[in-house]
């Protein structure tokens, strides 16, 4: 799809993923503090109980879409933007369901993500992630 953010150690590119190819990622900071490494339903499981994750599922719905893709490696593990494909898993199920009015049931079916380059040396992943947050990301607690 084409070239999306540039930096002297990596640039990504944008692809169309299926959705239901996307996995959380098991190393994001929200879950270093757990003993255990969870699972992906797990950690989907604890990012919906999250108070912001509701009003992230609403405004996705409001717009239709993602006014953000997630950034993915690629083998298609979000490390950046898990609580915007656990909304985009919700508003999936709703919209097969038949629940979201106006929505095609297929809707959510393909995200659109920044995929970084297999090879990207987990330094330059660190500083990218660093970099976002920093910027003015949802807070990651200590």
């Amino acid at each position: 799809m084409g070239e999306e953010f540039d930096t002297a150690q990596f640039k990504t590119e944008m692809v169309a993923v299926p959705l239901e190819r996307l996995r959380l990622d098991p190393e994001n900071v929200r879950f270093v503090h757990l003993e255990k490494k969870l699972n992906d339903k797990e950690m989907e499981k604890m990012i919906w109980e999250e108070k912001d994750t509701i009003k992230l599922y609403e405004s996705i719905l409001d717009a239709k879409l993602l006014y953000e893709p997630p950034v993915t490696t690629s083998d298609n593990i979000v490390i950046e933007g898990n609580r915007r494909v656990v909304c985009l898993r919700h508003l999936q199920k709703n919209a097969k369901a038949g629940n979201l009015l106006g929505i095609e049931k297929n809707h959510f079916d393909i995200v659109t993500c920044k995929q970084i380059p297999s090879g990207t040396l987990p330094l330059d992943v660190d500083l990218f992630l660093a970099s976002v947050h920093i910027k003015g990301k949802k807070k990651w607690p200590p």
